[in-house]
């Protein structure tokens, strides 16, 4: 049976999942982002539920969403400042450890570029690696 599957993450930016999701091919047609207010987040059958997101991945039942997506997909900020992650059950290509590495990959590559430049440095470099890591040359 269909239902929204909720994952507490580690994850510190709202911002670095947003330009992750960019990274991986969702257009910002695709995408919202809120950082002050939640968004609703459509399951399954395109009901909405309780869930509230500040990132959200829009889903075959929304305008220029996704077809292939059964439901929305989401990334809460709680209060406590950790992210809490939202996907409805029936989208297994978004469960799988394949995508997920490469989400945490690219998410790893995003908040650093936010750190470097939160630092005042600047961002010389970006090469990803055979083995699919990502290098970064940063100058301070």
């Amino acid at each position: 049976m269909s239902h929204m599957t909720r994952v507490q993450t580690q994850l510190k930016s709202l911002t670095a999942i947003y330009s992750t999701l960019q990274r991986l091919g969702f257009t910002t047609n695709q995408m919202d982002i809120d950082l002050t207010n939640k968004l609703s987040i459509k399951g399954y059958s395109g009901r909405v539920g309780n869930q509230k997101c500040n990132v959200r991945v829009k889903s075959r039942h929304h305008t220029g969403g996704l077809k292939t997506m059964h439901g929305d997909m989401g990334w809460e900020l709680n209060s406590d400042g950790t992210i809490t992650m939202h996907r409805e059950s029936m989208d297994h290509q978004y469960a799988s450890a394949k995508w997920q590495e490469k989400f945490m990959t690219l998410y790893a590559t995003e908040k650093a570029k936010e750190d470097i430049e939160e630092e005042g440095w600047e961002l010389e470099e970006e090469e990803e690696l055979a083995d699919g890591s990502i290098r970064l040359v940063a100058l301070i």
